[in-house]
């Protein structure tokens, strides 16, 4: 469904989008982007299929872009730059030219599903793809060829991982214990770990 803004200040008004050969599959995820003309809209499914939408309807796919579901998207427009994140806790970072997708960069990026994929550009580079997993990891990456350049013979690129957060994830936080000495203290819950945190590094 497209929502735009209607005559009437303060509403809006829908459309239905024709799936065509899509219309069976769960789709998980939208960006708008104009890596492929102006109003367009990439879709993610639970297949892992890339779907483009313009206005009325579906027009292109790519399938398998990830082994399980296509949980997040972010485009960069003026890169022409696609990145998404699936289920299967990779990210792709992909240039688009002429419609046509090319995997620029793979990495693992968790061994939980993506929930969100953002990035943080400088100068027309990508300097760090910033993540969100399903298991509340925030987490950051970077490379300095700003991820244009795949590693040749390898399937995953080579890429540090930087923790900015970890949490619970499932239900509810059942205990809390603080260290006799340390300015430490661990925490357990329904998503079955025990974390253990620093009051200093908070």
């Amino acid at each position: 469904v497209f929502w735009r803004d209607s005559s009437k200040k303060g509403s809006y008004k829908n459309t239905n989008a024709k799936l065509g050969e899509h219309r069976n599959k769960t789709f998980l995820c939208a960006t708008r982007t104009s890596c492929f003309g102006k109003n367009s809209i990439a879709a993610g499914t639970s297949a892992g299929d890339l779907v483009l939408f313009n206005e009325k309807e579906a027009t292109k796919s790519q399938l398998k872009m990830h082994e399980k579901g296509l949980n997040a998207i972010w485009s960069a427009q003026d890169l022409g730059t696609l990145v998404t994140g699936g289920k299967d806790g990779r990210i792709i970072v992909w240039a688009v030219e002429k419609d046509d997708l090319t995997k620029t960069s793979v990495f693992e990026a968790s061994k939980s599903p993506i929930r969100s994929v953002c990035l943080a550009m400088s100068g027309g580079t990508i300097k760090k793809v910033l993540v969100g997993t399903q298991t509340c990891d925030i987490i950051e990456f970077s490379r300095s060829d700003g991820f244009k350049t795949e590693e040749k013979n390898k399937e995953l690129s080579k890429v540090e991982p930087n923790v900015i957060l970890r949490g619970h994830y499932a239900g509810e936080l059942w205990g809390l214990a603080t260290h006799p000495s340390r300015p430490e203290y661990c925490t357990v819950g329904d998503d079955k770990c025990l974390r253990i945190w620093s009051v200093e590094k908070m």
